[in-house]
Formats: C-alpha cells, sequence, structure tokens
C-alpha cells in the first residue's frame, strides 16, 4: 500500500481522497503479478494505475459518482479520466475550485472515446462543467456536447490553456516548460 500511496502523492493527490475513492488491487498478467490503484467504472471494471501502467480490467465503461438524491439533476462535472476527478477533490478541498457541492454529480469517461457512451446519463442535467484535457480530443468532445446540449455545456478548463489536463493543474506542471 506505501507505492500506491506514494503514487497518489506524486500525482498530488490527497491521501484521504484517494483512500475514499479507490481501492489497490492485485492481479497478475502473462503469469507477473502486479499492483495498482483501481477505480471502479458502471460495467463492473476498473480503471488501473500505477507507475509503470494505465489501462483498465474490462469491462472498460464511463465511472459516476452520484452525490445528489434529488430528482431533478442541477449539475455534474465531466472528467476524461479519474486521475483528473480525484485532482477536481483535491482542488477543491485545497479551496482552488470553489463550484464543489455535496448536490454535485460527477461522470468520468475514463476514456474520451467513451463520450457517445455518456450522453444519456448527462442530457438530464441543466449544467455540465467539463473539465476535459486541452488537447484535440478534449476540445472535439467538449464541440460535440456543445452541439448537443448548447449552453448547458460550460468548458471549465478552457481557461487554463497552460495545462493539458487537471492533474497538470494541480501540481502546477506547464505543458511548455
Amino acid at each position: 500500500m506505501e507505492a500506491l500511496k506514494s503514487y497518489l502523492q506524486s500525482r498530488g493527490i490527497d491521501l484521504d481522497i484517494g483512500e475514499c475513492e479507490c481501492q489497490e488491487v492485485h492481479y497478475t498478467c502473462s503469469k507477473k503479478e502486479y499492483f495498482a490503484v483501481a477505480f471502479p467504472n458502471i460495467g463492473g471494471g476498473y480503471e488501473i494505475r500505477n507507475p509503470y501502467f494505465k489501462g483498465c480490467i474490462a469491462p472498460k465503461d464511463i465511472s459516476i459518482i452520484r452525490k445528489s438524491e434529488r430528482l431533478r439533476r442541477g449539475c455534474c462535472c465531466l472528467f476524461e479520466g479519474f486521475m483528473d476527478y480525484l485532482s477536481y477533490l483535491t482542488l477543491v478541498k485545497l479551496g482552488r475550485i470553489t463550484e464543489g457541492s455535496e448536490f454535485m454529480d460527477y461522470v468520468v469517461l475514463n476514456s474520451v472515446s467513451n463520450i457517445n457512451r455518456v450522453i444519456e446519463t448527462i442530457k438530464k442535467y441543466e449544467v455540465i462543467h467539463c473539465y476535459l484535457d486541452n488537447d484535440d480530443a478534449g476540445r472535439r468532445a467538449v464541440d460535440t456536447l456543445q452541439e448537443l446540449f448548447g449552453n448547458r455545456v460550460c468548458d471549465m478548463f478552457a481557461a487554463h490553456p497552460l495545462y493539458k489536463d487537471l492533474n497538470d493543474f494541480l501540481r502546477n506542471k506547464n505543458k511548455f516548460p
């Protein structure tokens, strides 16, 4: 567990948040044993990360974290990967992001290629805060959502063009050194 705590810390993630939101998994691949930080998806699979590997334990799917039990959904935040979600929670805890709320739901794509899988889930929200990567794929995904949902979609990361993703923003890791 110490190696995984060290990995989360190296990514700037608050350990209490990481331990609450993730699990440690041990798995075998080609008769070799590995361990990783695991984040569950709605299909019963896990996104897994360690310092040397980024992948999933099938099936690959989106993750939904519901914080609001209200029938009418006000706002959700959409993230490309679970490290961005954990970074967001850490930034809220640090007071660097202030729109966090116990009444907000969170949706993690676990790959920008899952954008079509998320449409039905997010269409019920009045406001969709997008924290997708500052790259071509992330911008195309935001554009697609804005075409579908109009001004309900807010590109929250457009204001931070010097950072590749929310985790780099958390760690102040500028993409143009």
